[in-house]
């Protein structure tokens, strides 16, 4: 259903208050839909609630929507990845039922007196214009994914360490079945009971190797977060982040033989199979963000050899698939290589964030040829944090590069 004016009006009128008081609304949303709903505990990465990007990510897209109410098409590529992820988790339908609650209720109970009848009924409405288009979107992936829209029984066949804190994990279906090709870049949603944890955690990875019908492969990192009370710097969101619950759990738990719980491939940032091009290929990652970029890499070169390919990275920790990665670019006629990493003092006690724009340092050492930028339609895939994202997509545009033609992955939940 559209909205009226009159309720355009009413929505915008509450972007003021969005701006001071989003975020708080937002937490206040989170904090009684899970407390009426525990079983949804499971969809939320917990340190994405403590650390405030969760509620950070949603009050953006809130304030967002209320900017572009009368062309909300500008929020699709934002939609997509949303929906995307909402597959990958196994968000249904029914679900958006409590959402709507409890958000009407956190914005009546902020924003109240301001929050009048008119105003909570073009946010009622608004709300499932919104949901409504997520459910339709949401309803194609599923339908896109075949027979294989639940979470789906693995067996671990091998464990393979890539560096002291970088471990491969390589995944085959226990039902025997073969598996549906995805596209390079894309990630599966993982689910394990880990301990101190009432309801199963969902998080996401990449696969890490080129599509094939048999295994897929996820490369995990450890986080060992960090506790300390210091101030933000660098532009830090946070100061304390909680150790990887679900990550450090694979590294520490599962071995050969294991099993886990897999979804569908999803996500919207990929190589289109489908649609390629000889046009050069730049591939910009941050640390553990080389593992999707490692997958469209791997794919090019079995399928398209002689495609100008550039692979730039960046780590304050040692390089994941670093020989594997130095292997190609001497082998390769068609590869660039670009190693951008200053690493820190292992003993250096400093919040992981910090550490990651400690990294960015050298992003503007990069050559002009490693970006293919005397090439009109080179593509450009970027995989990072949300802060080491803008800084690639700013040098890209210094350099007249279209957005069009840059897609990103980010790290975490973020605004961008």
């Amino acid at each position: 259903m559209a909205l009226t004016y009159t309720q355009c009006q009413k929505i915008r009128a509450t972007i003021p208050a969005l701006n001071t008081r989003g975020e708080e609304i937002i937490a206040a949303f989170y904090q009684c839909l899970l407390r009426g709903h525990p079983e949804l505990r499971s969809y939320f990465n917990t340190a994405n609630q403590e650390n405030k990007h969760q509620p950070r990510a949603m009050a953006s897209l809130i304030i967002q929507f209320a900017n572009n109410v009368n062309h909300i098409y500008e929020l699709i590529p934002k939609m997509e990845r949303i929906c995307q992820k909402h597959c990958s988790v196994g968000v249904q339908p029914h679900h958006y039922e409590p959402m709507g609650q409890h958000l009407l209720e956190a914005f009546t109970s902020i924003l109240d007196p301001s929050m009048t009848l008119d105003a909570k009924m073009a946010w009622k409405n608004a709300y499932w214009m919104l949901a409504n288009m997520f459910i339709a979107r949401e309803k194609q992936l599923y339908k896109s994914f075949g027979s294989w829209t639940g979470w789906r029984q693995f067996e671990v066949v091998d464990k393979v360490p890539e560096s002291q804190d970088i471990v491969s994990f390589y995944l085959k279906p226990q039902d025997g079945k073969r598996l549906p090709t995805f596209m390079p870049g894309q990630y599966v949603s993982i689910r394990v009971k880990t301990s101190g944890k009432e309801y199963k955690q969902i998080r996401q990875y990449a696969l890490s190797e080129a599509p094939n019908t048999d295994y897929f492969r996820i490369t995990v990192e450890r986080s060992q977060g960090n506790t300390h009370s210091q101030p933000k710097k660098h532009g830090c969101p946070y100061s304390t982040l909680p150790p990887g619950a679900v990550s450090n759990h694979l590294i520490d738990n599962v071995v050969a033989g294991s099993t886990i719980e897999l979804s569908h491939p999803a996500g919207h940032v990929f190589l289109d199979t489908t649609n390629l091009s000889n046009a050069p290929v730049v591939l910009l990652s941050t640390g553990i963000g080389a593992t999707p970029m490692l997958s469209i890499l791997s794919y090019l070169d079995k399928h398209q050899p002689e495609r100008p390919i550039s692979w730039i990275s960046t780590s304050n920790k040692p390089r994941p698939f670093k020989s594997h990665i130095e292997a190609l670019c001497a082998t390769k006629n068609n590869l660039r290589c670009a190693d951008l990493s200053r690493l820190l003092d292992a003993h250096d006690d400093v919040p992981d964030c910090d550490k990651l724009n400690s990294a960015e340092l050298d992003l503007f050492a990069i050559e002009p040829e490693d970006l293919y930028l005397n090439h009109e339609c080179t593509e450009y895939y970027i995989c990072g944090p949300e802060s080491t994202m803008a800084q690639f997509v700013d040098l890209l545009g210094n350099h007249g590069v279209d957005k069009s033609r840059i897609k990103c992955e980010l790290q975490t939940v973020g605004k961008y």
